[in-house]
């Protein structure tokens, strides 16, 4: 039986595989996620959640169950104590922050939408902020939304510059000229840190592994094993490699029908249709593609990311 021993606060917390944070954070948990602590290491602790997931996350993070920052969990941010003067909230969408002013680093937090922020230093285009806790951590200081002589946000529009670009959750920049791409990690706007696109090499070893898996089990195998896991938007070589297919417009995994489409429907169509060295170019399409997306993905415009820990999986 499940019990939780605490919940995840407000803005979310990252978790990691392992309790490294030199390395990518595999994906982000909401606010008001309940979990148990496992073990502790330190600063880490391993969770588990009530769906089995495990991972590691900053134990520092984490609200006891019961305690009064774990009530209400999710909502708006409480407001400031008195003698706490604000200078900048965090813009909708809510905003990473890092314990240095460095982008290629793993950001260290998530701030919720509308926290109040003061700032204490700047540097370059980053901003050292402290929040009413006495939380202290840098952040992207062009996105950071200033309070006006009222105590009101002046948003853009209302005489303030026009905020840029949001910058990547995982690595710190820009989206380029793909937004809901970062052309650097490969991230995927709007969908948890960590699940990003899967690389070329990764795709093609899947398709060889789908082929050896059709050939050991006689094709028949194979249909009855990709059948049972279309649903989870996964193919059997996908399940096997953490691989998962998302629908790009929904941002979730493609349903069952959408599978079917594309690795039954699509797929044999233009293996029928098109001469065998032109079949061998579409196969390499994904290359030079910028949402690395073959022939068939856009039959049913879907992307191919990693999801090891199966962030996306449906209930």
């Amino acid at each position: 039986m499940f019990e939780a021993t605490h919940v995840v606060p407000g803005g979310g917390v990252q978790a990691w595989a392992e309790p490294d944070p030199s390395q990518p954070a595999v994906t982000e948990l909401a606010d008001g996620v309940e979990l148990r602590v496992l073990e502790e290491r330190g600063q880490w602790a391993r969770v588990e959640g009530s769906n089995g997931w495990t991972g590691w996350v900053d134990a520092g993070r984490l609200v006891a169950r019961g305690a009064p920052d774990a009530i209400g969990a999710g909502t708006s941010p409480p407001p400031p104590p008195s003698g706490f003067v604000a200078t900048h909230v965090v813009p909708q969408g809510g905003m990473p922050a890092w314990d240095v002013p460095d982008g290629s680093t793993p950001s260290s937090a998530t701030l919720q939408s509308g926290t109040q922020l003061r700032v204490e230093e700047r540097q370059g285009g980053w901003a050292r902020v402290e929040g009413s806790n006495g939380w202290t951590g840098w952040v992207d200081a062009g996105r950071l939304v200033q309070v006006g002589a009222t105590g009101a946000p002046v948003f853009a529009g209302m005489g303030a510059v026009p905020t840029p670009p949001q910058r990547c959750p995982s690595c710190g920049g820009d989206w380029g000229p793909e937004p809901w791409v970062c052309q650097l990690c490969g991230q995927v706007n709007g969908l948890a840190t960590g699940l990003r696109l899967s690389s070329a090499g990764k795709r093609f070893g899947g398709v060889l592994l789908d082929v050896v898996l059709s050939v050991l089990t006689l094709g028949i195998g194979w249909l009855i094993w990709a059948f049972a896991i279309f649903g989870r938007g996964q193919t059997p070589a996908k399940q096997i490699l953490g691989m998962r297919v998302v629908r790009v417009p929904q941002q979730q995994a493609a349903s069952w029908g959408v599978m079917f489409v594309r690795e039954i429907v699509a797929k044999t169509l233009i293996g029928f249709l098109v001469p065998a060295l032109v079949g061998i170019v579409l196969l390499f399409w994904l290359l030079w593609d910028k949402r690395r997306q073959q022939l068939w993905d856009k039959v049913v415009d879907t992307v191919v990311i990693d999801d090891p820990l199966n962030a996306l999986q449906p209930a």
